[in-house]
This record gives structure tokens, C-alpha cells and sequence, in this order.
């Protein structure tokens, strides 16, 4: 398992619109595209106005702080857990900025359409590399959406089920999607209890 420390200083203003800023938690490696991945905590900076628009990988997005407005496809709130698939339209965006600022978790993977996942955004605005990848992605035909739209649960809603053969530990199961069986899962662990992964290697995320 991989642990990364956080670092309060370590928001960068890397994306496109410059009204969020990056830290960048955990990156995958570029070299491999179905294998990478980014982990990101976004903070928005000022307002946020973004189109309609799709990606050609896989997002999870969990809003600590504040909801996230998607558009025609309705409201992400504050603790919900979005799925949004490959392929998958969401947007106009229209989100002003509150106070406390809205905080999100995401995760970016690649998807079962195989074409992977480049190493996009976290190397500056002027490396020439970020910005080939990015015109070969507008070039390129988007996935089919394997799901209707963007996929909300509430983990409220669901029930933390005790993990066999792990005292202390329970789960709380969110989601398992697509070809590639990737799941969504929380856990939680009692003051002094232990807990090791019975999973086949992989990328897992928390």
C-alpha cells in the first residue's frame, strides 16, 4: 500500500479553467497506461464554470467540502461517492465558490475501452510532452458509456459489514463496475486493530 503525506503547500493551479488547484497525492506510472492512475485533492479557488464534456478515462470523486454541480446531471453532494465512466457526458458546470472552499477527492484511471490513460495534467502548463498527449486526446473517438450516467451513492445509506477473520475491521461495500471489476469500497478500522489486503496485487483505493 502506498502512503503518501500531505503537504498544505503542495497545490498547484494545474488546471485548464485556473480556478482549481491540483495536490497531487498519488500518481501511477505513465509507462503503463491501463496501470496509471492519479489521485488528486482539488480545491477550488474561484468561481468554476466548466461545459459540457467527457473524458476517455475513469473518475471516482468524493466532495469533502462542499457539493459539486453537475449540470444536467444533477447534484454530487458533500460525502457522496460519484462514478463518473469513461466516455460519459456531464456538465455545464456553474459552481460559485463558498467559503469554506469546496474540497474534493478524485481518482483517475484508466478504463475498460483499453485505450489507457496518459500522463495528462502535473507537469506544468509549457512541457511540450502534457500538451502532444492533450491534442492526441481531442484527435481521438471517445469510449461508449458502459452506465446511463454519472453513477451517486450514498454511503449514508449503506451498512458497514464486519470483515471475517479481521476483528475490529468492517467494510462498507459501494460499487463494482465495468469488464474490469474495479470496485468502490470504504473501510474502518478500530483503535488497534490490523488489517492486511487478501486481494490479488492491484491498485486499490480508500
Amino acid at each position: 500500500m502506498k502512503i503518501a503525506p500531505f503537504d498544505e503547500n503542495a497545490f498547484k493551479m494545474d488546471h485548464p479553467r485556473g480556478t482549481v488547484s491540483f495536490n497531487y497525492l498519488l500518481m501511477g506510472d505513465r509507462s503503463r497506461p491501463m496501470d496509471n492512475y492519479r489521485y488528486i485533492l482539488g480545491r477550488q479557488e474561484a468561481d468554476f464554470l466548466m461545459p459540457r464534456h467527457c473524458h476517455t478515462f475513469e473518475q471516482i470523486r468524493l466532495p469533502l467540502v462542499g457539493d459539486m454541480n453537475l449540470g444536467e446531471q444533477g447534484i454530487l453532494r458533500e460525502g457522496e461517492v460519484g462514478y463518473f465512466p469513461e466516455g460519459q457526458t456531464y456538465g455545464p458546470q456553474d459552481d460559485p465558490l463558498t467559503d469554506p472552499k469546496q474540497l474534493q477527492l478524485v481518482l483517475q484511471f484508466a478504463g475498460a475501452s483499453a485505450l489507457g490513460m496518459g500522463a495528462g495534467r502535473g507537469r506544468g502548463p509549457d512541457n511540450k510532452e502534457a500538451q502532444a498527449e492533450q491534442r492526441a486526446v481531442r484527435e481521438q473517438r471517445f469510449p461508449k458509456p458502459r452506465y446511463n450516467g454519472v453513477v451517486i451513492s450514498n454511503p449514508d445509506h449503506l451498512n458497514w459489514l464486519p470483515l471475517a477473520g479481521w476483528p475490529g475491521v468492517k467494510r462498507k461495500p459501494i460499487g463494482t463496475y465495468t469488464e474490469r471489476e474495479f470496485w468502490i469500497e470504504f473501510l474502518k478500522l478500530d483503535a488497534g486493530a490490523e488489517w492486511v489486503s487478501q486481494t490479488p496485487p492491484q491498485v486499490r483505493n480508500f
